[in-house]
């Protein structure tokens, strides 16, 4: 895993939110490894074959395997209070270059009590590149 900076910006329900922050990175022609720390959890994002694992350990558990076109079951909760949570994907997309990643994601989580509409942009470049930009 390389350094590099991450910034993702997440749309919910309408309402967005940006998160910046030094992150860790592994990338292939094809497929990608991101790994970060927010807010009491560790957060790693495994893309690959147009998929996108995302697994949180820490204050709250998140696991979700999004698949653009398919309906999967995930797992939210706190540890030792886990439920299942279903998602909706409708559209992965990334693209990976030497040092960098761009990815978009649309998908709905889908609630016992209801559903949330979810769009993430996310960009990860290398330190190296970005301090000698």
């Amino acid at each position: 895993m390389q350094p590099c900076f991450l910034k993702i910006v997440t749309v919910i329900d309408g309402e967005e939110s940006i998160f910046s922050k030094e992150a860790e990175m592994e990338l292939f022609p094809q497929s990608a490894k991101l790994r970060y720390f927010e807010n009491g959890g560790r957060v790693s994002l495994c893309i690959s074959d147009g998929q996108v694992a995302v697994e949180r350990e820490g204050d709250y558990i998140l696991r979700l395997l999004l698949k653009e076109g398919g309906r999967n079951r995930g797992i939210i909760g706190l540890p030792g209070a886990e439920g299942e949570v279903e998602t909706i994907t409708h559209k992965i997309g990334f693209a990976i270059k030497k040092n960098s990643l761009l990815m978009s994601m649309k998908y709905t989580l889908l609630f016992d009590s209801g559903k949330q509409e979810m769009h993430l942009r996310l960009v990860a470049r290398s330190k190296k590149i970005s301090e000698e930009q």
